[in-house]
């Protein structure tokens, strides 16, 4: 997936299936939307009988919520799960209403939660397609994509200092990984939500039922990065339009750069930003050229003169520049 969702390769992708502990990236952004992350959390009875958790928890524990999303996201606590729900509503049961609201409103509405943990629960289940929206939306709050970043993380506590550790194995095996989420139970057999970040642009894979699923998110990054690098939006070089001098002299402007990603090239927009002297010189830099489409932006690149423009007079300031934009057909 690249910019926002865009889909390069699927395999009943909208199945619904359990999805076992990736459920909790849903917990975490509600969570993070209700809950400052400096508040304190006391551990519940209920929560601490949950167990399976990273941090051990025991009834009358406290926790930040911070700490807790460290193990809920890293080594896919259950107690902190419900920990976290029942600090938020009144109970786990309120808690997860939220979930299946939050999951609806960013995309996701072909999930169903019945758990803030994700442990095989009839009913409960999402898809491929739902759990890649839920995984990009989780990446764009700043402290929740550090913590699935993160291989390790020492949480002190009631019982001294305890080491939490990240099971994404990609973290420290694919290059550029940052995250997400994990999971396994005998239904769901093993699941990840995987990420990676290169050359500014991340892709997400989703691997559901797995075997092996780290190999196989892998491939599927590899797959991704592959066709983001065969798609040749604009190559360095390429002509985007001009700068014209108030004297009526030209300067052809290019890109310095290339630009890869996928496009749909009839709503693709190519801009020019100057930002030029009185006078150019072929090479100089002489603004930013914006790719963007449906109104976001793709990527930036410097844009170069590709000839020398004559000394203008001192009085021709760079604002009386016109920059000649290029629409793609």
């Amino acid at each position: 997936v690249d910019d926002h969702l865009r889909v390069l390769f699927r395999r009943r992708a909208d199945d619904r299936r359990a999805n076992a502990s990736t459920t909790k990236m849903v917990t975490a952004l509600v969570v993070l939307g209700a809950a400052r992350p400096s508040e304190e959390v006391r551990i519940s009875p209920t929560a601490a009988a949950v167990g399976r958790g990273g941090l051990d928890l025991h009834a009358g524990d406290r926790f930040s919520v911070k700490e807790l999303l460290y193990a809920l996201l890293m080594s896919s606590s259950n107690d902190s799960a419900v920990a976290l729900a029942e600090h938020v509503s009144a109970s786990e049961a309120a808690f997860v209403e939220r979930m299946n609201s939050l999951a609806s409103s960013i995309g996701a509405r072909d999930s169903r939660f019945v758990t803030a943990h994700g442990l095989d629960t009839s009913g409960h289940y999402s898809t491929a397609t739902d759990l890649a929206a839920i995984g990009a939306a989780l990446l764009e709050r700043p402290l929740l994509a550090r913590i699935v970043a993160t291989p390790k993380k020492v949480v002190v506590g009631a019982r001294g200092p305890q080491v939490v550790e990240n099971r994404n194995l990609l973290l420290e095996t694919y290059k550029g990984a940052i995250g997400i989420k994990t999971g396994f139970t005998a239904l769901a057999g093993n699941v990840l939500v995987a990420a990676a970040r290169r050359h500014h642009r991340t892709v997400v894979a989703v691997a559901m039922g797995s075997v092996d699923a780290a190999a196989d998110a892998a491939e599927l990054l590899d797959y991704g990065f592959a066709r983001l690098k065969q798609t040749l939006l604009l190559d360095a070089g390429d002509v985007i339009g001009a700068l014209v001098w108030p004297s009526g002299q030209a300067t052809t402007v290019v890109a310095g750069a290339p630009v890869r990603g996928l496009a749909d090239e009839s709503q693709m927009v190519i801009s020019l930003e100057p930002a030029a002297s009185p006078s150019v010189t072929a090479g100089d830099p002489v603004g930013t050229i914006v790719v963007r489409r449906g109104g976001r932006t793709l990527a930036q690149v410097e844009a170069l003169a590709a000839d020398t423009a004559g000394k203008q007079a001192p009085s021709w300031a760079v604002n009386t520049l016109t920059a000649v934009v290029r629409i793609a057909a």
